[in-house]
């Protein structure tokens, strides 16, 4: 969150944030801070000015199966939502619906960077009122 404080400050969003400080993860650090940079760039973007942005990592367990012990990250925002539409195409390489910014790989490669971990991501979004999207990351402790 600190490699956006200009961004935040910008948009005047409230950020809130919530980390088990006990929490270790192996895996490759690079991989996980482009995958988080790019959520958290993505949750900005959405965000209306005064908006607000939820970061919470916390101990879970795998939720495919239950059964493996891990992390789970989730990313909030109460922006402006995904139409289902989008929500079907977030993970297409080259979709974007920034058509002047967005190169459309962002959520493509952030889902294969977690992906590689041995991790998963997944999301729900939901426009008009409560609008917003919520981003879980589920990291596996050990990754072989």
């Amino acid at each position: 969150m600190t490699l956006y404080e200009r961004k935040l400050r910008y948009k005047r969003l409230e950020t809130e944030i919530e980390v088990d400080a006990e929490l270790k993860l192996h895996l490759k650090h690079g991989e996980l801070k482009q995958a988080l940079s790019n959520l958290i760039a993505n949750a900005i973007d959405a965000s209306s000015e005064g908006g607000k942005l939820w970061l919470r990592a916390r101990a879970n367990k795998n939720w495919t199966n239950g059964l493996e012990k891990g992390i789970r990250i989730t990313l909030a925002d109460n922006g402006s939502g995904m139409s289902p539409d989008v929500q079907r195409q977030i993970f297409v390489p080259f979709f974007t619906t920034k058509r002047d910014v967005g190169t459309g790989i962002g959520l493509w490669v952030t889902k294969k960077l977690i992906e590689q971990q041995g991790g998963y991501l997944r999301f729900r979004s939901k426009q008009g009122q409560g609008a917003g999207t919520v981003m879980s990351v589920f990291l596996p402790l050990t990754h072989t």
